[in-house]
């Protein structure tokens, strides 16, 4: 059709695509649209593209993406999370036109004004403070959190998703390197997700964060009984944590994880304790559960929540004051709070219904179930 335009006009044709959520799409569809108008794949005037290699820059991003949006791990979700925002620092910021609400006041205003644009306020700050205890707590846990390994025994190591670097032979290290990436990077790599993962769970809450620590020790724990089982899985295609979890313990998972790998096929493998630097690994993986099992312990303890003992005071007092929150009385009164953690989200549902209120919680899981309730609410 464009080329149809421009033979019969003797002009280039002007492309706009318009759409809301322009990272929602693959790498590839985005590649097609953005084809529309950029014609010549390899010599892109975009800045920030290596060698203005369009085609080769989407294609690498589009195997990204397949190798792990089916993944159901943090280390994949973090990598997609990636994925979307490279593509939108080196290609969507300097092709998008944003209209935001501003932007639709002062352009269209007649049309705004049947749009009923609340005016939003500024973030107001709510401060909760914690005792000298928990203080200590909270510090002694972040310095354990993003500390390095390398600098002592009380700095958290992640040494259970370093297996691929304890591996001894060569043959079967390069079954897990990707492109550039070697072993050592990708367990480094990996270390990072988990440490930016644990850092937002304590931020988003303490029952949160509790659970990670424990899903931590106990995937540690889990990689200690392969070693001693001379039975290793290192499966980068699903989640062998969550079988044993399933299955009840490392035997009867055992036999599941086999199937899985024969049906999966791909880099997913099994080895014998000999194959690794068991010693060593052993000793790390250790010394990392000593810390957790601390860690664990002394968080266990701790019946302090100041953050959501805020959370409760303001409740009815802040969020749900209409002449705070809902000035103009367009619709009745809601309060939508987010958060990155589910178990942050059934702590919070559960408050919220003991004080009187409905909630609707929704999530990656139950939103497509909730359609309905969501279109009604909102």
């Amino acid at each position: 059709m464009i080329d149809r335009i421009q033979l019969q006009t003797g002009y280039q044709p002007l492309i706009g695509l318009l759409s809301a959520t322009p990272q929602n799409n693959s790498p590839l569809d985005l590649k097609n649209q953005i084809y529309f108008f950029q014609r010549s794949h390899n010599s892109t005037t975009l800045p920030d593209i290596p060698g203005g290699k369009l085609d080769s820059y989407f294609n690498d991003k589009q195997k990204l993406f397949n190798e792990n949006r089916n993944v159901d791990t943090p280390e994949a979700r973090e990598i997609i999370k990636e994925v979307a925002a490279d593509i939108h620092n080196r290609v969507l910021q300097y092709l998008m036109v944003r209209r935001t609400r501003n932007d639709i006041k002062k352009q269209y205003a007649d049309d705004s004004e049947q749009l009923r644009f609340p005016s939003v306020k500024g973030p107001k700050a709510e401060k909760y403070t914690m005792s000298a205890k928990l203080s200590k707590l909270f510090y002694d846990t972040v310095f354990a959190i993003v500390g390095e390994a390398d600098d002592g025994e009380e700095f958290l190591g992640y040494y259970r998703y370093a297996a691929i670097n304890y591996l001894l032979k060569s043959e079967d290290r390069k079954l897990f390197e990707k492109r550039n990436l070697t072993v050592d990077n990708i367990s480094a790599r990996l270390a990072k997700i988990m440490k930016l993962l644990l850092v937002k769970r304590l931020e988003s809450s303490f029952s949160a964060f509790r659970k990670s620590l424990e899903n931590l020790k106990r995937n540690t724990q889990n990689m200690i009984d392969m070693l001693n089982a001379d039975t290793v899985f290192i499966c980068p295609d699903f989640d062998v944590n969550e079988i044993i979890q399933k299955e009840g313990g490392l035997e009867r998972a055992i036999p599941v994880i086999r199937k899985k790998i024969g049906n999966k096929k791909g880099n997913n493998r099994e080895f014998l304790a000999k194959d690794l630097k068991k010693e060593e690994y052993l000793r790390l993986l250790e010394q990392d559960m000593k810390l957790l099992e601390k860690l664990c312990s002394r968080w266990e303890k701790n019946t302090e929540d100041p953050k959501f003992d805020k959370f409760k005071e303001i409740l009815d007092s802040e969020l749900f004051n209409a002449t705070i929150n809902n000035p103009h009385q367009y619709d009745s009164p809601r309060v939508v709070i987010f958060t990155e953690a589910l178990d942050t989200l059934q702590v919070l549902k559960s408050y919220v219904a003991e004080a009187g209120h409905r909630p609707l919680a929704v999530s990656a899981k139950t939103r497509d179930n909730l359609q309905t309730e969501i279109a009604a609410n909102f």
